[in-house]
Order: C-alpha cells, then sequence, then structure tokens
C-alpha cells in the first residue's frame, strides 16, 4: 500500500513542525535538522510520520521504526519484515509499505528537461518524450525501480531502460508500475504486484499524531 501527502504552504510553520517531529524518531529528527528550510525539516518528518501511520494501517505494528542502510544506501527496519521506500519533493510526501520489495518515488515537475533527459534516459525513453510523455514521469518511475530492487542508482543511468510505457500500470524488468499525476508531480511506485494508492490530509495526518 501507498499513501501520500501534500503539505500545503500555510501549514510550513513552527507549530506543524513541533506536532510532527514529536512522532519522529531521534534518528529522523537528526536528518531533517540537517535541512536548513523549514519545509524541506516538514517534509522529511512527515514521510517519516506517514510510514508510521502505514506501518500502524497496514500491519497493526504502532512500535516507534528504526532502521539501518544496506551497503547500496537501501533502507532497512530493524524490527519487523515489512518493506518500505520513502520519498519526499517539494511540497509532497509518499510512503509504500509491502510484504515484498518496494519501491516508491514522488517527484515534483523538472525543468531543464533537455540536459536531464541526456543524462537519464535510453534511446527508447526518449522515443517516449517525443510522444509527449512527461520527463518528470520516466525519472519518478527509473528512480522507484532502482529503490525496489535496492541496488542505488548507477552512474550511467541512461543505459537501463525502464519505462516502456505510458500507461499508468505496466510491467517492465519482471515488476509492475504504478504511477499516479499530481497537481505538479508524478508518484510511481515499483513492486512485484500493482499496490494500492491512497491520498492522506493533512488534517488526518495530526489526528494520528495527536493520538
Amino acid at each position: 500500500m501507498t499513501y501520500y501527502i501534500r503539505i500545503p504552504q500555510e501549514l510550513v510553520n513552527n507549530d506543524f513542525y513541533s506536532i510532527v517531529s514529536e512522532k519522529c524518531s531521534e534518528q529522523r529528527l537528526e536528518k531533517a535538522k540537517s535541512f536548513k528550510r523549514l519545509s524541506d525539516r516538514i517534509i522529511s518528518c512527515t514521510a517519516f510520520v506517514l510510514l508510521r501511520y502505514a506501518l500502524s494501517e497496514k500491519y497493526g505494528y504502532d512500535k516507534m521504526p528504526y532502521f539501518y542502510f544496506n551497503s547500496h544506501g537501501k533502507p532497512v527496519l530493524t524490527s519487523c519484515s515489512v518493506q518500505f521506500s520513502l520519498s519526499h519533493s517539494g511540497e509532497f510526501a509518499a510512503v509504500s509499505v509491502s510484504d515484498s520489495d518496494i519501491g516508491a518515488d514522488i517527484q515534483q515537475d523538472i525543468t531543464n528537461e533537455y540536459d536531464i533527459a541526456e543524462m537519464i534516459c535510453s534511446p527508447r525513453e526518449k522515443a517516449l518524450l517525443d510522444g509527449g510523455t512527461d520527463l518528470t514521469r520516466i525519472w519518478a518511475v527509473k528512480e522507484s525501480f532502482f529503490k525496489c530492487i535496492g541496488t542505488g542508482l548507477p552512474e550511467r543511468l541512461e543505459t537501463y531502460d525502464v519505462c516502456i510505457s505510458a500507461a499508468d500500470s505496466f510491467t517492465s524488468e519482471g515488476k509492475i508500475f504504478t504511477i499516479t499525476r499530481l497537481n505538479n508531480a508524478y508518484l510511481s511506485v515499483c513492486s512485484d504486484k500493482k499496490t494500492g494508492i491512497c491520498e492522506l490530509s493533512p488534517q488526518e495526518l495530526m489526528k494520528y499524531c495527536r493520538r
């Protein structure tokens, strides 16, 4: 299951930061505090709270989650076998949880498209761009794939051909991709099976934080 949330500008304040940070582990707070902008600290904490919400809703797991990073940088929970993937970009955060490998990536719309396309797109993916597919979508799809397989991003990203369809759901490299277009972003989930995607409102998140 995948949950995502949009934090509007009116909630980028110290009061909201206090609410979400109280649900975070020291490990996550340390990461959040490394960001200079309040908006980045808030969205980092929000992504972690989404993870806690997802673990509680889908698996009844209500303990504080702690995780380590494997040799490729993939986060792994220390106290349960649930697989997860976190992502945040701009005003959006997302988390996926599953019994098997899963990767989620959320990307706000990309600018300077030509230079980025040269770095990340295979020839077939460039052909999709010529057909009108958004580069942001291709980037989110590829990032979710490498998060799912847990290898980290390769140096020559353009040599990997993953995004073979403009559909909202398709299979590639033995994985199922589910893509959702948001207001100004794309959310891509890569997994062994199709996953549901659900939006959580800031009000629902705050309600959870106050339990």
